[in-house]
């Protein structure tokens, strides 16, 4: 499965590098890409070992405000 998060608060490509790390090492992210350019976190996850709340709570946790989600299969 697939979310992309709009969010508010990546301000440079570290803080992006940040991101990928936190939810990279995250059991059940297959894969975490972030644009900071655009403020978009895409996110590869396997929902039967994580659910969604907990990545927002994973962005929420580095200072990011989650604006907007859309989902894919």
């Amino acid at each position: 499965m697939t979310l992309d998060f709009t969010v508010e608060g990546i301000t440079c490509a570290g803080c992006a590098t940040d991101i990928e790390t936190v939810l990279g090492n995250m059991d059940g992210v297959l894969k975490a890409d972030v644009d900071y350019a655009e403020n978009i976190v895409h996110v590869e996850y396997d929902p039967v070992e994580v659910q969604e709340e907990k990545i927002i709570l994973a962005l929420r946790g580095l200072g990011l405000e989650v604006r907007q989600k859309n989902t894919g299969g």
